[in-house]
């Protein structure tokens, strides 16, 4: 499966997503890090690092984990730009929070930003992190508000889930709605021995309300500009396509003017030759009627008259010399034919009589004869 990785230094920087984008991821992170309170922090899932990097100029100390190690890679050369004194305050490494059993257990900090939706069992990683927080220590969560379909998340986020998970280890005091953000600071640890009633005031419902107004707005205005490109779009297509038509159009308008013009000229073409063959023909039917005149006067001669008669008789007797000829030739080409037959019957009987005199049977039956005319 292929590696889907942060990117948020990237976001932060502007370099990712467009600058709307980075000015709202900058503003998450500033908000983050303006609550960080303590000299020591742990960063769980830091991914590409821009938030220890931020404390670490302030002079805290912090060790960040992330189980990429492209994401770990990314981190320290970022760091490796960074002044000595802040390259000594932080510690990047490779590693699996629930598995890793090097880390202090008294961070004044703990920051679990975009991390909370990707756990199974929310109960176990929060009990973890009860265990290396301080007594009076404090949690920072940020988690997507609402549906956002990120392939490895296990669920969505609005209030009052995440005030159940986190609650059950932790006493929530600010919840802060980020535009597709929920950004909850928890300050103290839970007492065990103390049973606390959860209940949602006024002013953080009205908070939860104006987030789903955000939310729901930045939708509409994003569909309507959506619409309003896929107008402009659809009406430059129309636009174009009514020139291309109308190119169209005008091409064969154009050629069809040509194609006539050129009809034209083969009809004046056709025509003339039409005329001409038309008077050709007038005077060669003028003169077959003069030679039709010519032979008729000619043929009353009795002399052509009786020489004409003689030789239509000899041509009929040739004739018919001819096709008696032609029946003799064919009486003899069958004749021919059934004398070749014959031929051919005689030698495949005297093979057959020859076969037949050779073989043991017919030995046996010449003998035989041989021996009874003897006896006669």
């Amino acid at each position: 499966m292929e590696k889907i990785l942060d990117r948020i230094a990237e976001a932060y920087k502007g370099n990712l997503g467009g600058e709307d984008f980075g000015v709202k991821t900058r503003n998450r992170i500033n908000w983050i890090v303006n609550r960080v309170s303590g000299n020591k922090v742990l960063d769980i899932g830091t991914s590409q690092g821009i938030v220890p990097i931020i404390l670490g100029r302030e002079g805290k100390k912090v060790d960040a984990i992330d189980i990429e190690q492209d994401s770990i890679n990314y981190a320290n050369e970022q760091l490796e730009k960074e002044h000595n004194s802040v390259k000594d305050l932080i510690n990047f490494k490779v590693a699996n929070f629930m598995t890793d059993d090097q880390l202090d257990k008294d961070y004044h900090t703990i920051l679990l930003t975009e991390v909370l939706e990707h756990i199974a069992d929310p109960h176990s990683f929060m009990n973890k992190i009860c265990n290396h927080l301080s007594t009076d220590g404090k949690l920072i969560v940020t988690v997507p508000f609402g549906i956002n379909d990120f392939i490895d998340h296990k669920r969505t986020y609005y209030l009052v889930q995440l005030n159940n998970h986190l609650g059950e280890f932790f006493s929530i005091n600010e919840v802060e709605f980020l535009g597709k953000w929920t950004g909850g600071v928890i300050c103290s640890k839970k007492n065990s021995d103390i049973s606390e009633h959860h209940s949602f005031s006024e002013e953080l419902i009205t908070k939860l309300e104006d987030a789903f107004y955000f939310v729901e707005r930045e939708y509409i205005n994003r569909i309507k500009n959506m619409q309003n490109h896929i107008s402009k779009e659809t009406s430059q297509k129309s636009q174009q396509q009514q020139k291309e038509s109308d190119n169209t159009m005008e091409y064969y308008k154009k050629q069809l003017q040509e194609e006539r013009m050129i009809n034209e000229g083969l009809l004046k073409v056709i025509n003339k030759e039409l005329k001409t063959l038309v008077t050709a023909n007038k005077n060669a039917d003028a003169r077959y009627l003069n030679d039709i005149k010519f032979e008729e006067k000619e043929i009353n001669d009795p002399t052509i008259y009786k020489l004409i008669q003689n030789t239509e008789s000899l041509s009929k007797e040739l004739q018919e010399s001819l096709k008696r000829e032609e029946n003799i030739l064919s009486d003899l080409l069958t004749v021919t034919n059934e004398k070749n037959r014959l031929k051919q019957q005689i030698k495949r009987l005297e093979n057959r009589y020859s076969a037949l005199r050779n073989s043991k049977l017919g030995k046996l039956t010449i003998n035989y004869w041989k021996f009874k005319n003897k006896s006669k």
